[in-house]
């Protein structure tokens, strides 16, 4: 009976050292020569289901992009073709990039001058779109884009482009090099307004600078605003009439006799869970 024992508490030594060793070995396996390999399926893009068929007006060029993903439709040979006050979207992108507001911020003041409103009385008088104003008169940095951006003011264009460079042909200048850094390479800026017929560029080119200003949180919250009370002018409206359609919460319009009508549009769209920004131009 003794030795019936013996061999039990032997055998079972035996097995508690193999078990062990085994142990051991796998471990070893595990964090050194052979570690475990993890292969994921997952393909790097995606299709939906269904077709993309838009018919573009006739005799305009457009396109239409994704947010981070690209453009999904575009005209095809597209041609530099003047962008008048789209062209405002620019100023706007540089006047924020080199003087940054942030959210309850207006930015320093900026006086009115004489020669100011002489400009203002000019542009009236050749039906442009303008933002009354007055000598002397103290508009923010965050007032003088609301001006730009919501009436489309070509005088704002100017004031703001004179106070952040001197002249506006040496901010014209500064557009001119933005656009060649942001690969706008079909685009051309003769003025801070888009009056003139020599400002032009293409749908893909406004589909660059649109993805670059709606960074910036400032430029969305401008652009997505109905209305907005001023000194002198007093309320005035967003000529954008789509916004609020369809998730439209910008960016500009403009419209020339000579060339007919512009839209630069960004709208905020939905997919289960996931936001998505859909970027559109139509010149």
């Amino acid at each position: 009976m003794f030795k019936s024992h013996k061999k039990h508490h032997f055998f079972l030594v035996f097995v508690i050292g193999i078990i062990v060793v085994a142990i051991l070995g796998l471990f070893k396996a595990l964090t050194l020569t052979n570690k475990p390999r993890l292969l994921l399926n997952i393909p790097k893009s995606y299709h939906a289901v269904g077709n993309l068929n838009i018919k573009w007006p006739y005799g305009t060029e457009g396109a239409i992009m994704i947010d981070r993903y690209g453009i999904i439709s575009q005209t095809p040979h597209q041609q530099p073709i003047p962008i008048v006050s789209v062209a405002k979207i620019m100023t706007a992108y540089l006047i924020l990039k080199n003087h940054p507001l942030h959210l309850g911020q207006n930015g320093p003041d900026i006086t009115i001058t004489k020669n100011d409103v002489k400009i203002y009385k000019k542009d009236l008088k050749n039906q442009q779109s303008v933002l009354k104003i007055a000598a002397n008169e103290k508009l923010s940095e965050k007032q003088l884009l609301e001006g730009l951006l919501l009436p489309s003011g070509n005088d704002c264009a100017t004031v703001l482009a004179k106070w952040d460079d001197g002249t506006v042909k040496a901010f014209v200048d500064k557009m001119n090099k933005m656009a060649k850094l942001l690969n706008m390479n079909h685009t051309h800026y003769a003025d801070p307004a888009g009056v003139r017929l020599y400002t032009v560029s293409t749908a893909n080119d406004q589909l660059k600078l649109a993805q670059k200003v709606m960074q910036i949180r400032e430029f969305r919250y401008l652009a997505s605003k109905p209305q907005a009370t001023l000194p002198v002018a007093g309320t005035v409206y967003n000529v954008d009439y789509d916004l609020g359609k369809d998730g439209i919460v910008g960016i500009k319009t403009g419209s020339m006799p000579q060339s007919g009508g512009d839209f630069v549009f960004a709208s905020n769209q939905y997919l289960k869970w996931k936001h998505i920004l859909i970027l559109g131009a139509l010149l």
